[in-house]
């Protein structure tokens, strides 16, 4: 496993593309080296469609998805990074207020506490952790994410974190 990628997808193993990794790996490491890059963009898009005047093989399936999930990655992470470069002082003053609300209904601001109000089914208050940014794959002790205990729970907050993703 290549630890810079590791590193990028913030240390979570599920999102690393081993297919990429063993079958392509000079496109993958040229992935690694683009990510910071303005041209990433391009490449990703290069890789899953064809911008060209030729005809190309593609991607077997489950290579083409690990892209697509990088790809994916990539945004989100970029987004949270514009997001916090831009209205710091307004984005701080709304976390407060949501971090308030939360914990007035009684769940710590914490990945524990994202878990417990899903859990719990308090679609409100789940809102509210996703609006402020949680990572929606957060998950417990056990490995078990916010949809997988609602579910369990027979709590349907399914819709609301669908429309995160």
């Amino acid at each position: 496993m290549n630890e810079k990628l590791l590193n990028l997808l913030g240390g979570k193993e599920y999102l690393y593309p081993k297919n990429l990794e063993e079958r392509y790996p000079r496109v993958l490491n040229h992935i690694i080296d683009l990510w910071h890059s303005r041209e990433i963009d391009d490449y990703f898009t290069d890789l899953m469609m064809n911008t060209r005047d030729v005809v190309r093989q593609g991607f077997p399936g489950e290579a083409a998805s690990e892209i697509l999930s990088l790809s994916l990655v990539h945004a989100k992470l970029r987004s949270q990074q514009q997001q916090g470069s831009a209205g710091v002082n307004a984005q701080n003053d709304a976390e407060a207020s949501k971090k308030a609300t939360i914990e007035q209904q009684g769940y710590a601001f914490s990945p524990k506490g994202f878990i417990q109000s899903a859990e719990n089914g308090d679609r409100n208050v789940v809102a509210l952790f996703l609006s402020s940014g949680v990572d929606i794959d957060t998950d417990d002790e056990h490995g078990w994410t916010p949809l997988m205990l609602s579910t369990f729970k027979g709590k349907n907050i399914e819709a609301l974190l669908n429309a995160k993703s």
